[in-house]
Formats: C-alpha cells, sequence, structure tokens
C-alpha cells in the first residue's frame, strides 16, 4: 500500500535517538549546532506536513487540526503534495551539513534520507502508479480502516461540529469507494491484475457491510451514541443526514466495488497469489 510508505518516522528515529543515548557513548548527545537544530526543526516540519497527507492517524494521535478530514491515498493531490513534500525535505536536508552533526543526530540524517529517498524512488520509478492500479488490500484497505476509524470511537462524536465534520469524512471517503474502482480500470487495461484471493476477500467484506441495515452500519455508530447534551431537533437532524449519506452515497460506493469486482475483475484476476 501506498500508506506507510510515504512518510518518514518520527517515533522511529526519537526511539533510535533514546536507544543510543543509554549506550556509553551518550553524552555525545549533549553535542549541539546550529545544523543540529536545523535538522530537528526539518523533521517537525515533515512530521506535520504527512500528518496533513493522514487526517485519521492525526486524529488517532490526538494531533488533528489545520488539514483536510479526509485524503483520498489514490488521489492525484494527495501524489502531487506527497512527491512536492519529499523533494523540498531532501533539498533541505542537503542543506544541513551531516559532518557537524553528533553521532546521534547523524542517525536521525541518516535515516531521514533514507526513507525520504524510497518516497522519492516510488515517482521517479513509476511505481507509484503501478500501485495505485494494484489498490486491494484486504487487511489494511480503507474499505475495513475508515469504518473502524468511524466506529471504533477514534473519530470523535461530541458535539455538532464533530458530527457535521462526520458526514464531510463520508462524502471523502465515497470519493475514495468510486476513484478506487477508476484506478483498478487503469490496472487492467495496463495489466496490473491483482490475485484472486485478494479479490474474493475483498468482494466478502463488501457483501457483509452490504447486508448491514444502514443504521446498524459502523458508518452510523456515531449517530447510536449522540450525547443527549444535543437538543433533540439536532439529533434528528443529524441521524436523517448520516442516513441520507450512507444511503446515498457509502452503499453505491460498496456497490459500485461489488459489481466491478464480481462482473469484471475477478475473472481477469490472477490464480497465483502474490503481490
Amino acid at each position: 500500500m501506498i500508506e506507510g510508505q510515504e512518510g518518514v518516522s518520527r517515533r522511529l528515529m526519537l526511539g533510535m535517538m533514546a536507544a543510543t543515548a543509554l549506550t556509553p557513548t551518550a553524552p555525545a548527545f549533549a553535542q549541539s549546532s546550529d545544523d543540529g537544530a536545523r535538522l530537528r526543526a526539518l523533521l517537525d516540519r515533515s512530521e506535520a506536513a504527512d500528518a496533513v497527507l493522514d487526517p485519521m492517524g492525526s486524529v488517532r494521535k490526538g494531533k488533528a487540526g489545520g488539514g483536510p478530514l479526509f485524503v483520498d491515498p489514490l488521489g492525484d493531490d494527495y501524489a502531487g503534495t506527497l512527491q512536492a513534500n519529499k523533494r523540498r525535505d531532501l533539498a533541505e536536508l542537503a542543506a544541513i551539513a551531516r559532518d557537524a552533526l553528533g553521532p546521534v543526530d547523524r542517525i536521525a540524517y541518516d535515516v531521514f534520507d533514507y526513507r525520504t529517498r524510497q518516497t522519492i524512488e516510488l515517482f521517479d520509478t513509476g511505481l507509484f502508479d503501478v500501485q495505485r492500479k494494484a489498490p486491494l488490500n484486504p487487511s489494511f484497505g480503507l474499505q475495513v480502516e475508515f469504518p473502524d476509524f468511524v466506529s471504533s470511537g477514534a473519530a470523535p462524536f461530541a458535539d455538532i461540529g464533530d458530527y457535521d465534520d462526520g458526514l464531510k469524512r463520508l462524502d471523502g471517503f465515497a470519493g475514495y469507494l468510486e476513484n478506487t474502482v477508476t484506478w483498478l480500470k487503469r490496472g487492467l487495461a495496463d495489466g496490473y491484475v491483482q490475485p484472486r484471493i485478494v479479490v474474493t476477500n475483498i468482494l466478502a467484506q463488501v457483501d457483509a457491510m452490504l447486508a448491514l441495515p444502514v443504521d446498524d452500519s459502523p458508518f452510523y455508530a456515531g449517530v447510536r451514541r449522540l450525547p443527549d447534551t444535543i437538543a433533540a431537533a439536532e439529533r434528528s437532524r443529524i441521524a436523517a443526514a448520516y442516513r441520507a449519506k450512507i444511503t446515498d452515497r457509502i452503499y453505491p460506493g460498496y456497490r459500485l466495488w461489488q459489481r466491478y469486482l464480481r462482473e469484471t475483475y475477478l475473472p481477469k484476476a490472477l490464480e497465483a497469489p502474490g503481490l
């Protein structure tokens, strides 16, 4: 999947810094320089830019705010922004003198350099678009990740603003469902076809979702726990809006997957497993 490959894990680098600080060379951690400060500022900026492209992850980390409520990882806006971010990161990193850094900061520098170049290579080799042409992931695809986000308590549902934001997220997710089929068609035309086992597993998920009544769906979970602090008239409006959004946008998106995968894609899917 594209997700997980697009950014540098600041937690990974901080963990490595902490581990290094426990070694006999820990006094080197005290070394500092203007270049070290510039590196750490760059890591912060890069992390913030990555967070804008991963709104659900940001919400889970309690760092939401200032960015879009839903970002389609198959969208051209996502691709353009990600590539521009990483090329800018690499250019800024090149202006930092690695030799002027302490040992711990050099580790952070090297990890950041390696991970950033990995992402840029996806674009330079064309692999990013190849991945978009084979987007099905039964384990971590948004067709399972997003419903879990909405229903598990990760998505905030405390006031009217949260519920209105939730409707915007549903709109974004519906667009993703449609865009996925667009990319599957492009992949099929260019000879990128995923294995039958992947398609059948996805179809089982889609069939199970569509078997649920709207009021029992994970997309309606926030409505099922509407706070008593919200007035009755607003509660009725919110419930009606969510039913309409699920009925008119979300379930049709799943039915689009169901029909296209079963009638067109599955007959051409690969018998052998693989990625």
